[in-house]
């Protein structure tokens, strides 16, 4: 099984073809979403080429002889050695998720990958602010990992929407982050709220006015549904 991996280093571009093999190493479900490992085996990349800025990987899984192509965002910090982290929405008719709802453990899986230019850029002289709506957590865990590690002095914003107070993914985690690091802050925002959340309610874009009145210090990343993006781009534009 061959992945193709295509990487961004600055502003350059690096063409890599290796073959490795992965394998599930744990599942877990929340509501219907799965929180997906995966461990590459067999490599013919050396590690340092392995650790190359990541971005975004294709699930293939083999159905009636007809390749099924998914683009997942991938969640794993970069120095996260021969792991892949996929937070993946599970949709009862989804000719790839309902599959991948249901690997067992240690199943082998084709990936091709990383694609795309959704990546942090290399100096940062703002404020940053870290945009979330649902699955949209997963490639800005990672970023916001990779910046704490190397010691990202500026203040970092993560401003999360999900529908229930159970949708919160990775909240424990983050949730500790946020105490290990002075310069990290969590803004919870819940749309459709039980009687015991008492953080704030609604959507991600409704909240941006309020929160940064201005944004012209600010660098701000954001990944969530398209509607969410088009109409946080929207405000974001008119906060400058």
């Amino acid at each position: 099984q061959t992945i193709k991996k295509q990487n961004r280093i600055a502003w350059n571009f690096l063409w890599i073809l290796w073959v490795c093999f992965v394998f599930v190493l744990w599942i877990i479900v929340v509501n219907n979403l799965n929180l997906l490992q995966f461990e590459i085996t067999s490599s013919k990349l050396t590690q340092e080429e392995i650790d190359l800025t990541r971005e975004e990987i294709e699930l293939i899984e083999d159905e009636d002889k007809k390749l099924i192509r998914r683009a997942f965002s991938i969640a794993s910090k970069p120095s996260q050695k021969n792991i892949l982290d996929l937070c993946i929405k599970i949709l009862p008719d989804g000719r790839l998720s309902s599959r991948l709802a249901n690997l067992p453990l240690k199943s082998f899986v084709s990936m091709q990958g990383p694609y795309g230019k959704f990546v942090l850029q290399e100096d940062h002289n703002k404020q940053l602010l870290f945009l979330a709506a649902g699955t949209g957590i997963a490639p800005l865990r990672s970023m916001i990992h990779d910046l704490l590690e190397k010691g990202c002095d500026k203040q970092i914003t993560l401003v999360f929407g999900f529908h229930a107070p159970s949708d919160q993914l990775y909240k424990e985690e983050l949730e500790q982050l946020q105490k290990q690091h002075d310069n990290f802050t969590i803004i919870s925002i819940c749309s459709t709220p039980n009687d015991k959340w008492t953080q704030k309610t609604g959507y991600v874009q409704d909240h941006l006015k309020e929160l940064f009145p201005n944004c012209e210090e600010v660098d701000a990343y954001l990944c969530g549904p398209p509607k969410m993006v088009a109409q946080t781009i929207a405000v974001l534009r008119k906060l400058n």
